[in-house]
């Protein structure tokens, strides 16, 4: 490979025309046997858990108004000693970043939370409600202290709602908002079962 530092301070690897501070270039193809890498490799072989393999930072000079220093980060640590890994990204005030988001060797995305909760795909945490998800069938959890809301934005004359599918029909089932008449609808076999109007007023079949 070549290695090579233009005029502009870029540096290239396998290219003599780097267009980025790093460049690293090769010829890949489908079987994904030249990939261009770039690796980040601890030494250290009885890895704890917790402990990180490699970290990317990103800094500020910036000191007007918060300090100089670190403002997010993303870095891939050890869990367990089993050679199982996750990928933090870390966010926050520049100096003092801290974790806000990882996917667990699972595959779990953990938001504000850094314990996987059950089975749970997603977990999506503002504060601890002391509940807990026990579920083995749950994806997703969310949870706050105080009020916790599920927001679903939609049109003023469109619908909003959640799906109910399976491997025959993919909405089968539907609890939706109607916005175009303020009416609540819930939907089963494809078909409306109730209706609750703007008035209040509830319709069966209808």
């Amino acid at each position: 490979d070549v290695n090579y530092i233009n005029n502009g301070g870029n540096f290239g690897i396998g290219t003599t025309s780097p267009d980025a501070a790093l460049d690293i270039q090769r010829t890949n193809d489908t079987s994904n046997t030249n990939v261009p890498t770039l690796r980040f490799t601890d030494a250290d072989t009885s890895s704890q858990p917790g402990q990180k393999s490699g970290q990317v930072e990103f800094v500020t000079n910036d000191n007007t108004p918060g300090p100089v220093g670190v403002h997010s980060f993303i870095n891939g640590q050890t869990e367990g000693t089993s050679g199982l890994g996750a990928l933090v990204f870390g966010t926050g005030q520049s100096g003092s970043a801290s974790e806000a988001m990882r996917i667990n060797s699972s595959g779990n995305v953990l938001i504000g939370e850094t314990s996987a909760i059950s089975n749970n795909k997603l977990v999506a945490k503002l504060a601890d409600s002391g509940v807990t998800a026990t579920s083995n069938q749950s994806v997703a959890f969310f949870e706050n202290d105080t009020n916790a809301w599920l927001t679903i934005g939609s049109g003023t004359s469109s619908y909003g709602g959640i799906l109910f599918g399976d491997s025959g029909d993919s909405d089968i089932g539907q609890v939706r908002y109607n916005h175009n008449g303020n009416e609540m609808e819930f939907v089963t076999n494809t078909a409306v079962a109730m209706t609750i109007d703007s008035s209040g007023n509830v319709g069966i079949g209808t």
